[in-house]
């Protein structure tokens, strides 16, 4: 048995909402596809962690988190990328 977090009913295992309250029970695991559409597009998981954290503050903060992480790893690779190419061009030359 489970309880409303809102009115404190207690609530069947099948129920997905409160016939009480109305309140409606949202499965909150972290979505690989989210993370990933978040780290390719930064702004996108910025929004959906304002629009989402309350119903899903799980899911919303691991898109948050992916989003303000990926600019600065996708510096490094790039950098990592310019390093490459340039000591390449300069063993070309040897």
């Amino acid at each position: 048995m489970k309880r409303c977090p809102k009115c404190y009913k207690l609530l069947f295992r099948k129920t997905d909402s409160c016939s009480r309250c109305g309140w409606r029970y949202v499965e909150d695991r972290i979505s690989f596809g989210l993370c990933v559409v978040s780290f390719l597009s930064s702004l996108f998981g910025l929004i959906y962690w304002l629009v989402a954290y309350r119903q899903t503050p799980r899911r919303a903060t691991a898109c948050g988190i992916v989003a303000l992480v990926a600019p600065v790893v996708k510096a490094i690779i790039i950098w990592v990328i310019v390093i490459l190419l340039i000591m390449l061009r300069l063993s070309l030359y040897i």
